[in-house]
């Protein structure tokens, strides 16, 4: 484990070398902030094949490749790394899993929580990506975590959930990047590099007869991971659960070739399958996929903190969301919708989706947005049309489970969904909604709605919320599962 001090510590000691990892944006702010260090080299996980040196602040550096790290921080002793880079988490990782270059101080520049990395211990390290429980384990349990990018991490709120509600369950993390960049080019070739030193490492540390859970579809639909997925069933013997976000055969926006290979890769090579709900497991059914190896989910967890408002009835609906016309184009049309008022959350909302009934609220993170629910309903839709859930989108409903739904249940909101929606059954079922053909609709079945029932609906969302702030959908699903390999 590589050994990381305060950055303002860092003048304190005389350093025969200081190398910088991260040759963007960051490296030039950290140049220009500190002036007085001298930088003699650089490293960049993209960068080293595009060129043999970077001109930084009128001064030509050498830049290698990260896996000559090694042997550079062993040919001179009291080397510095400073990581010059937003992606600073990663690269940590990157150094804690090279071999001789523990014996280079580390520093961290802009990291938001230095702290947490100064004061790292081996045991912390374990504890982040829940490894102590996995030490102790007689049945040892892993799963494949893809990096985020900062910028993505709004989006990835179900499988960062899904990562915590696994990891405390005693799943090791084990991480990957995704490939990135077009085909032949430099940044592809570093990427393909990096990933598979990352896959060597997985299969490398993951134990025999051990369970792997996946997330799928990766970002990218690199097939890069196949390899080695197939080496762990084949000669480790390890299971592999695969818990399919979106199915991209049912959803057709995006089922290009590298999408229809990645679906049928994790066909051949996972034994068991959590899917959403009984609509999209008999989809799979079709689609070649056994019944018996599929564990329903029902419904996505959502960590966040209780929202403690009590809800009250009235005929206003919240829209959270990507708002943007190529996602939502419905959302053009809401302002003819009579009788009802909507609030939106979300970015790319659309200027002119204006109307007397819409107020558009800006966008919220994904952790805090449960807290400004108080009254009403939360609105489940998609596709082109308010007459009905038209359209690619608009389709998926009939197999998925959005994550908008477990948002509004998790704050406790009774909901309002699409009546020929996958999950409508689960919101009747629970009587935590209504199920409607027509947002047209809306206006007469609200008004035609009591106090009493509205308040019964919303208690048991509360309830629904609870399942849902804890975990407990998904730790039923994997137990399950465990229960199967006993």
């Amino acid at each position: 484990m590589i050994k990381i001090k305060k950055l303002s510590d860092i003048t304190k000691k005389k350093y025969t070398q200081i190398i910088c990892f991260g040759a963007g944006k960051k490296l030039e702010e950290f140049a220009t902030q500190f002036p007085d260090i001298t930088i003699d080299a650089l490293t960049d996980n993209y960068k080293y094949n595009e060129t043999d040196e970077i001109v930084l602040l009128n001064r030509r550096l050498p830049i290698y490749p990260p896996y000559e790290l090694p042997r550079i921080v062993s040919a001179i002793p009291d080397t510095a790394i400073i990581i010059t880079s937003r992606a600073y988490d990663e690269i940590v990782d990157q150094l804690d899993r090279m071999d001789h270059v523990d014996s280079a101080d580390c520093y961290l520049f802009c990291a938001e929580n230095e702290s947490i990395y100064v004061s790292r211990t081996n045991d912390s390290l374990d504890m982040q990506n829940y490894a102590l429980k996995n030490k102790s384990a007689k049945q040892k349990k892993y799963q494949i975590w893809e990096y985020v990018s900062p910028v993505a991490i709004a989006g990835w709120k179900a499988r960062i959930d899904i990562k915590d509600i696994a990891g405390e369950m005693g799943y090791q993390v084990l991480k990957v990047h995704m490939t990135a960049g077009e085909e032949g080019t430099g940044r592809r070739e570093c990427s393909e590099r990096l990933n598979r030193d990352e896959w060597e490492y997985c299969y490398h540390n993951i134990e025999e007869n051990s369970i792997l859970l996946i997330q799928m579809p990766t970002t990218s639909a690199e097939i890069t991971s196949e390899e080695f997925l197939k080496r762990l069933v084949d000669e480790k013997h390890v299971h592999i659960i695969c818990l399919y976000h979106d199915i991209e055969k049912l959803r057709i926006i995006n089922n290009s070739k590298a999408r229809q290979k990645e679906f049928e890769m994790t066909k051949k090579l996972s034994e068991f399958f959590i899917v959403h709900n009984e609509k999209m497991m008999d989809a799979l059914v079709d689609l070649g996929i056994p019944k018996d190896r599929m564990y329903n989910l029902k419904i996505f967890d959502y960590l966040c903190k209780e929202n403690e408002h009590s809800k009250k009835f009235s005929p206003l609906i919240y829209i959270a969301g990507n708002l943007s016309p190529k996602k939502s184009p419905y959302i053009n049309k809401i302002k003819n919708i009579h009788g009802v008022s909507f609030r939106l959350y979300g970015p790319d909302f659309p200027k002119d989706a204006i109307g007397d009934n819409i107020t558009y609220c800006g966008v919220m993170d994904s952790e805090n947005i449960p807290g400004v629910f108080e009254e009403g309903f939360g609105l489940v839709w998609d596709g082109t049309d308010v007459s009905s859930c038209s359209g690619e989108t608009g389709e998926y409903l009939k197999y998925n489970n959005p994550h908008k739904l477990s948002l509004y249940l998790a704050a406790g909101m009774p909901v309002i969904i699409w009546k020929e929606a996958a999950e409508a059954g689960f919101v009747i079922e629970n009587n935590v909604g209504i199920a409607v053909s027509s947002l047209y609709e809306l206006e007469k079945i609200i008004m035609g709605l009591s106090a009493e029932e509205y308040d019964s609906m919303a208690n048991n969302a509360k309830i629904i919320s609870g399942r849902l702030r804890s975990g407990q959908y998904t730790q039923r699903v994997l137990q399950d599962i465990e229960k199967n390999l006993r």
